[in-house]
């Protein structure tokens, strides 16, 4: 599997990171998180992760950012990519598109818990980040991320373990016709 490009994409607390840094361990590719370079702008224009997800709003050019250097490292292959809007962006472009999901309830307690806040905190992020992340990439793209309909694979992560959840994702991708 020459040039593999795998997009992972999901709700906050999916298990999008999770999953994308085991597959990319896994097949030994370059694994690039979307939430990571958002997090490193918030922290150079000062601005919490929160904050920069509402400046984004009416800033195109944050997310512009992220989105082309999404696009130029896929280009390259050879890599996972973790991202909200990765799959979108990439529907032509990765030989596997997955969405991780969850409910709420057990989205909202993993974030509790990574993120070391209080369970109401956490909701309210979490619900606040899904609002404006469907506002701005209705906005910017005319994508609805409501629309799951250009993945090729879909799975509940509150279902199984993430031993077993990787292996599934591991052999649908040893499977791929390329």
């Amino acid at each position: 599997m020459q040039n593999l490009v795998i997009a992972i994409s999901g709700p906050p607390g999916s298990g999008k990171s999770t999953y994308a840094k085991r597959i990319s361990h896994e097949f030994n590719l370059k694994y690039f998180s979307a939430g990571s370079l958002f997090r490193q702008i918030a922290k150079e224009m000062g601005v919490s992760f929160t904050e920069l997800h509402k400046i984004a709003l009416s800033n195109f050019d944050i997310d512009k950012k992220v989105d082309e250097t999404i696009i130029k490292i896929a280009k390259e292959g050879n890599v996972v990519i973790d991202s909200h809007l990765g799959a979108w962006l990439l529907k032509d472009a990765a030989n596997i598109k997955i969405y991780v999901t969850a409910p709420l309830e057990i989205r909202i307690a993993r974030i509790s818990k990574r993120d070391n806040i209080n369970i109401k905190d956490a909701e309210q992020i979490i619900k606040y980040r899904e609002e404006i992340n469907a506002k701005r990439f209705k906005k910017l793209y005319n994508i609805d991320i409501n629309d799951l309909s250009i993945f090729d694979l879909m799975i509940n992560t509150a279902l199984w373990d993430e031993t077993f959840i990787t292996s599934i994702l591991i052999e649908a991708i040893k499977k791929l016709k390329t």
